[in-house]
């Protein structure tokens, strides 16, 4: 992954907070809340999970430890799953825990190389040229059971203080963490708007986390 850019609008215009590339021609942009170009499919949606215990993490067989989340189910041509059912059945399968709360905040719009047919391996059917991954901050209780998505090899509970540079190292894009949790402190939980208690008091005990992650990365 190529990151290209990093700037917030200082006029409040609808600017990406973060853009970049992918080896095979994609470029994409991270946009937060509800900002973000017209025009395109949900294609993928990605939850930031938290629990008592901090930061809930997947690995697949992929490789590397990322946040729950995959691909919207595709149906037919440019007919996806609702970004909704995606969290809900991707969190239970890949943590084994029982989504209790969710919020949107943000998208990344994906543009795939112009010319090139980019093919949805599980449906066979081709990607829209230009596509929404949507992120959401979740909550739930501490994953009991075991994950048991097919591609899924593990998943773990990382306690926020022991979010560091090694854990940032085996994730995929953690800038996007930084933003994103960011964006959710200023405008979802700053701003008192619902929020379960527990998530609620999570938040506040464990806000100086948050605090020193972007101070070290950069993304105050």
């Amino acid at each position: 992954m190529t990151i290209l850019n990093k700037s917030i609008n200082p006029y409040g215009e609808p600017e990406a907070a973060l853009m970049g590339s992918w080896p095979w021609g994609a470029t994409w942009e991270l946009y937060t809340g509800g900002t973000r170009p017209s025009g395109a499919s949900t294609t993928s949606a990605i939850c930031l999970l938290f629990c008592e215990s901090g930061l809930v993490l997947t690995k697949t067989i992929k490789g590397g430890w990322e946040f729950t989340g995959g691909r919207c189910e595709m149906f037919k041509k440019d007919d996806f799953e609702h970004a909704y059912e995606t969290i809900v059945r991707e969190v239970s399968e890949e943590s084994g825990a029982k989504l209790l709360w969710f919020k949107e905040v943000g998208a990344k719009v994906i543009y795939n190389p112009p010319g090139k047919v980019c093919i949805n391996s599980e449906s066979g059917l081709p990607f829209p040229s230009i596509g929404f991954q949507e992120y959401f901050i979740g909550w739930c209780d501490t994953p009991t059971d075991k994950p048991y998505g097919e591609e899924v090899l593990d998943s773990k509970v990382v306690g926020l203080a022991d979010i560091g540079h090694e854990l940032f190292s085996e994730l995929h894009e953690p800038e996007e963490l930084i933003i994103l949790i960011n964006y959710f402190t200023a405008n979802t939980f700053k701003n008192g708007n619902y929020l379960p208690e527990a998530l609620k008091a999570f938040w506040a005990s464990n806000e100086h986390y948050f605090i020193q992650l972007s101070e070290v990365y950069n993304y105050g």
